[in-house]
């Protein structure tokens, strides 16, 4: 094997063992990542993708979730990224802790790659990734496998753009759009459009003629959303009917960007607990985002050297166009970043067509690290290459050691930090709560201030390249130290252990496919018994398990009532999760016992409980079958049929309100109280569902499932219409007699998607081809 073969496999086994060294617990021990959507979304939804690709075929309907939803167009089920797989090769668990490992692995080889690029020396190259990987959002991110696979993109991207723009051909143009449409399959939409901006602004910034690489860049966006169509097109086909399309201005700004989270970059993170695995409390997370109760990332962290660095960086640079575009981008994303605090994302979300279904300013980040991290670099490469300027820095990192002292001193002596800024921003934070995070504002200023210091130490070395390696030693020890406590690894146990409620329900009847629904309502597990040594990521995994939190319940083939993918229908927002369960098919709920009383529960319906959690298993009242025959009523509009709906003089199960358009109901001939006749299911699929019919009188047949477009019916091999019924599920007219009846679902836009990036990758693949031999493209 050549040298050049040697180096150019060294950086990505670099890459692989710092991330394993970092995430020891996980790479090198039996647990996984299992912390909040890992469980809550993520393993659900990969375990029903490889269990239906292994039998043949591919998943276009998720039933799990909702009452069932369109499954490629959620985006986060990444139903088309090529990291599906890991998923077939290896056990649910198992897959899931490499796909997040090698997901850091490919940030840090990815932002090695971006930054040599620009000529940037090794060791600035491996502080710059260690930064942009190791920070606090990306560890935080561990519980979020779409936005860390979109987050390991993006430096592939700009280093593909880059490379693009300064000598353009046909295979890096087609490796740069590649790579943006690989944000979109990884299913970070706002992701997508802000790095589609992202190469624009890039190719303004280039060096070159700037008409031809503002030609590139559009290629690049036209390319990307033709080798995404198939993920892009279905997206937008019933983006007007999911959740998501709901999503207000408030909604879309929780999780906005605090100014005074900008500490964390300096600091760590202040605002958890000692143990690092949550936040002190729910009153601190409201003051920070108000309406929720936990962070969407537990920390902001960077290290004040990397700061120092990057104002170095923008120093050497500041006569530069590069460096005046790069603040201008930094500030326009800070605003954007600031949410509710700045008010330029809400101007994005009221008159930007493609913004209005983004929501949480945080999520951001990844985009801001990036350049801070490239500033960094970039002022680390400049004092390997000036004396003058290595001694400035040694003085700026000094300096801001003896700041942390000061600082340090100003919190003991006169409280300055927890009383004299904190009690007055937020007057409500309870004084022991001040206290505490007094203490931890002096610990992390000892911590930078130490960091600060070695830093200085590091770069006084005579022989330059070992202070250079030790000054990103520091960087590194410092950011496993301030985060790597923040990715939960825990027992995969729990994807294996059957919930106690499925376990009793399997007496009775058995959890299978189309039979009933659960709904989990338990929002918060209680508090750790004194001296339980259970690691809280266990303690919160398996309280999510038995309280049958959807989708967790498909990881066991029963589908949840309760709506938490983006995709489900929108018309769920005027049903009553509670009241309504039991006329939607839901069979059991779950809920915090406390709350029962408060929620009417009968003591008759309480089915029992599991000790030590605080749930209660409650059988639902007006239970209705999958299927059966109902009188139509009609309604104008899904709010009129709401209010009928919840009527009292509506008759669950012997009527059905229906959304009517053409259709004209028969009137009912038979008195209320007799049946109208028999429905039974004969075969359910996610995709095809088939229902024998025997009627009476001219009715309608009631399927409990989620009303969307997609689905077509026949009734005895005749096209029918499928109607919306009861707000969010489908109906069908059929005649006196006897009836076969067939659902179909096709998933909207997938097979023209599918065409046009296939289309467009054979094309491309076709045109590298022929092209590999000739020379770059004029620049």
């Amino acid at each position: 094997m050549g040298e050049r073969r040697i180096r150019s496999l060294a950086v990505p086994a670099a890459a692989l063992a710092a991330t394993c060294l970092f995430f020891h617990r996980a790479a090198f021990g039996s647990g996984t990542f299992i912390a909040r959507d890992i469980l809550h979304v993520y393993l659900p939804l990969h375990h029903y993708w490889v269990e239906r690709v292994t039998h043949g075929g591919f998943p276009r309907w998720y039933p799990f979730d909702g009452m069932g939803e369109p499954f490629v167009p959620m985006l986060i089920s990444s139903a088309l990224h090529p990291s599906n797989l890991i998923f077939l090769a290896l056990p649910l668990g198992i897959a899931m802790k490499w796909t997040i490992l090698l997901s850091y692995a490919a940030a840090l080889w990815g932002t090695v790659c971006l930054l040599h690029g620009y000529g940037l020396s090794r060791s600035a190259c491996a502080l710059g990734a260690v930064g942009y990987a190791l920070s606090g959002y990306p560890v935080a991110m561990s519980n979020n496998t779409s936005y860390l696979m979109a987050l390991a993109t993006y430096p592939w991207l700009f280093h593909a753009a880059s490379r693009l723009f300064k000598a353009p051909s046909l295979g890096r143009l087609s490796l740069t759009a590649l790579a943006l449409s690989g944000v979109l399959f990884a299913g970070d939409a706002q992701g997508f459009v802000v790095a589609a901006a992202g190469v624009v602004v890039q190719a303004a910034m280039e060096r070159g003629q700037l008409r031809r690489r503002l030609l590139l860049a559009g290629a690049v966006l036209a390319l990307s959303a033709l080798l995404g169509a198939a993920q892009l097109i279905p997206s937008l086909q019933v983006q007007s009917e999911a959740l998501g399309a709901k999503n207000t201005e408030e909604k879309a700004l929780h999780w906005s960007g605090h100014p005074v989270r900008a500490l964390e970059l300096m600091l760590g993170p202040l605002w958890l607990k000692p143990s690092g695995e949550e936040f002190l409390s729910s009153d601190l997370a409201q003051a920070f985002w108000p309406g929720v109760d936990n962070a969407w990332a537990d920390s902001m962290h960077l290290g004040a050297v990397f700061l120092v660095l990057a104002a170095a960086g923008l120093w050497t640079r500041r006569r530069s166009r590069g460096a005046l575009g790069l603040v201008g981008l930094f500030a326009v994303l800070t605003a954007l970043w600031l949410g509710r605090h700045a008010g330029l994302y809400g101007f994005f979300h009221r008159h930007l067509f493609a913004w209005h279904a983004f929501r949480y300013p945080e999520k951001l980040t990844p985009f801001l690290l990036l350049l801070l991290c490239a500033a960094a670099a970039l002022g680390f490469d400049a004092a390997q290459k000036d004396a003058v300027l290595r001694r400035r820095v040694i003085l700026g990192l000094a300096g801001g050691a003896l700041f942390s002292a000061v600082l340090i001193l100003a919190e003991q002596g006169a409280q300055l930090f927890s009383v004299g800024f904190l009690s007055h921003l937020w007057p409500t934070l309870p004084q022991a709560q001040l206290r505490v995070l007094g203490e931890r504002f002096i610990r992390a200023n000892g911590a930078t201030g130490v960091t600060l210091g070695l830093g200085a130490a590091a770069l006084r070395v005579t022989r330059a390249q070992w202070g250079d390696a030790a000054l990103v030693l520091v960087c590194a020890v410092n950011l496993y130290l301030s985060n790597g406590n923040l990715a939960w690894v825990g027992n995969p146990e729990v994807l294996t252990r059957e919930p106690a409620l499925l376990a009793r329900a399997e007496l009775e009847d058995g959890p299978a496919l189309g039979r009933y629904r659960v709904a989990g309502y338990a929002l918060n597990a209680p508090p750790r018994a004194t001296g339980s040594t259970v690691p809280l990521a266990d303690h919160r995994a398996a309280f999510q398990a038995e309280g049958l939190r959807s989708p967790i319940p498909g990881l066991w083939n029963v589908e949840a009532q309760e709506a938490y993918l983006p995709a489900a229908t929108g018309r769920l927002a005027a049903l009553r999760p509670f009241g309504d369960a039991g006329r939607l098919n839901t069979r059991y709920l779950v809920l915090n016992a406390a709350n029962a009383g408060r929620l009417g529960v009968r003591g008759d319906e309480v089915a029992g409980g599991v000790p030590g959690t605080g749930l209660a298993f409650v059988r639902a009242r007006e239970f209705l079958p999958r299927v059966y025959l109902a009188s139509p009523r009609c309604a104008v509009s899904s709010d009129e049929a709401a209010r009928t709906f919840h009527d009292t003089s509506f008759r669950p199960g012997e009527e059905a309100v229906v959304e009517c358009g053409n259709f004209r109901p028969p009137p009912r001939g038979l008195p209320w109280g007799e049946s109208v006749g028999f429905a039974t299911l004969l075969r359910y699929e996610p995709e095809f569902v088939e229902v024998s019919v025997d009627a009476r009188e001219d009715t309608l047949l009631v399927l409990n499932d989620a009303f969307y477009s997609g689905w077509s019916v026949t009734v005895d091999d005749r096209p029918s219409q499928v109607l919306a019924t009861n707000v969010a599920v489908r109906g069908v007219p059929v005649h006196a007699g006897r009836h076969r009846v067939h659902f179909r679902y096709t998933s909207p836009g997938f097979l023209l998607g599918c065409a046009l990036s296939l289309f467009t990758a054979l094309a491309l693949a076709v045109g590298c081809h022929w092209t590999r031999f000739s020379p770059p493209l004029p620049t």
